[in-house]
């Protein structure tokens, strides 16, 4: 079809919007021929968040997106960021109460380990606010490892984070039930960082293997992991499978992935910025 039949086309169905729906007003571009006829043979924008959560329909995937319900109804970004936080916080130190009680850890002294634990989360979450704050001594465990890469990771030092949670995954299988797909997903998050996209691919794929596979996923980071591993496939050039993985996290839930998946039509203004 050539452009001159779509322009006519598109036309004549916008007169009949303007004439039969005066309620709702014309919302389509009132410029057809500018930047080469682009609004006649470019790709629509007309309730583009409809149509791509009527599309996430089709995709299944199994993990479970965790998002407690104060988050959900948190509006500004800022007040979410920090709900979130607040919710790791909670997640970390239950996941840690757990950890003894199944005696996957095992402390002489259950109750000071567990204050410890609890004073290593209040320094990070003081470091994360703005006041770097140095970790306290804690029971050697899978949870002291995260924590010496959170707190690197904070204080953008890529390197020791690595290094912290890569030591984390050479426990025995057995040490490292909580934590080991918190640092695989980190450590994508890392090479994220660091501009290593495939690494960071990987690291994301990989973080929803050892999820699958058994491992606590207490924070439902195998669900947040589509739409990272879409940014570093984006970072790529890979488009069509960065837009794949942010279908998949529509489809989990995650609003976010509708602006996400806005700027990788390749028809469009690039969107800076958004990923």
């Amino acid at each position: 079809m050539s452009s001159f039949v779509k322009l006519l086309a598109t036309v004549g169905m916008a007169l009949c919007l303007v004439g039969g729906l005066h309620a709702t007003g014309y919302f389509g571009p009132y410029i057809y021929l500018d930047d080469g006829g682009k609004n006649v043979a470019g790709s629509p924008e007309f309730y583009w968040g409809l149509e791509v959560r009527r599309i996430s329909r089709d995709f299944h995937p199994p993990e479970k997106l965790v998002v407690s319900k104060e988050a959900a109804q948190i509006n500004e970004e800022e007040e979410r960021t920090k709900k979130t936080s607040e919710n790791t916080t909670e997640t970390d130190l239950k996941d840690f109460d757990s950890a003894v009680q199944e005696a996957r850890i095992k402390p002489a002294d259950a109750a000071k380990a567990k204050e410890q634990h609890k004073q290593a989360r209040a320094a990070l979450d003081a470091t994360a606010s703005g006041t770097p704050t140095p970790l306290p001594a804690e029971f050697d465990s899978e949870f002291a490892d995260y924590h010496k890469g959170a707190a690197a990771y904070l204080n953008q030092q890529w390197d020791e984070a690595r290094a912290a949670w890569e030591n984390l995954l050479k426990r025995p299988e057995q040490d490292r039930h909580y934590r080991t797909v918190w640092a695989a997903f980190m450590l994508g998050k890392v090479a994220l960082k660091e501009k290593d996209f495939p690494t960071a691919t990987q690291w994301f794929q990989r973080t929803r293997e050892l999820a699958k596979a058994g491992f606590a996923d207490s924070s439902g980071l195998a669900a947040e992991s589509y739409g990272w591993e879409g940014r570093a496939e984006w970072k790529q050039d890979h488009p069509e499978k960065a837009a794949l993985l942010f279908m998949n996290q529509l489809a989990l839930g995650d609003a976010s992935a509708v602006v996400s998946l806005k700027a990788v039509i390749p028809d469009r203004e690039p969107a800076s910025g958004l990923l």
